[in-house]
């Protein structure tokens, strides 16, 4: 299991609120991306969620943007919350996104885990 398995199995069991999370390292050479979804979330969930995070490891501009923001969310078609945040090492700087049921609160956990995968991947 690799530290971003460990970090987003983490991410999972802290909030029951969270359908998925997924974690992309941006600005390196070859980025790296890795995901975690609940037991019964829906294959589409699966394949979108995979599809975002390619493209979000892809897109370096769209990440310099978060960098001055430090927080998106988008809605998907079932109103499911994408929240985009970003998470800065001494060395690397990662998105973290989490889905989110509708009408379910994130903002303390999100912050909690951020804070958590900063020290695990120091």
């Amino acid at each position: 299991m690799t530290d971003f398995q460990e970090a987003l199995q983490l991410a999972l069991a802290e909030d029951k609120n969270f359908e998925a999370v997924g974690l992309v390292e941006i600005a390196s050479s070859e980025p790296t991306f890795a995901f975690q979804t609940i037991q019964d979330v829906p294959y589409g969930l699966r394949i979108g969620m995979e599809r975002f995070l390619q493209r979000i490891a892809n897109d370096t501009e769209s990440s310099d943007q978060l960098a001055e923001v430090n927080n998106a969310i988008f809605y998907d078609i079932d109103q499911r919350q994408l929240v985009c945040n970003l998470v800065q090492t001494k060395t690397r700087r990662y998105i973290l996104v989490i889905v989110i049921p509708h009408q379910k609160s994130y903002k303390q956990s999100s912050k909690r885990i951020v804070k958590k995968l900063q020290q695990m991947l120091d």
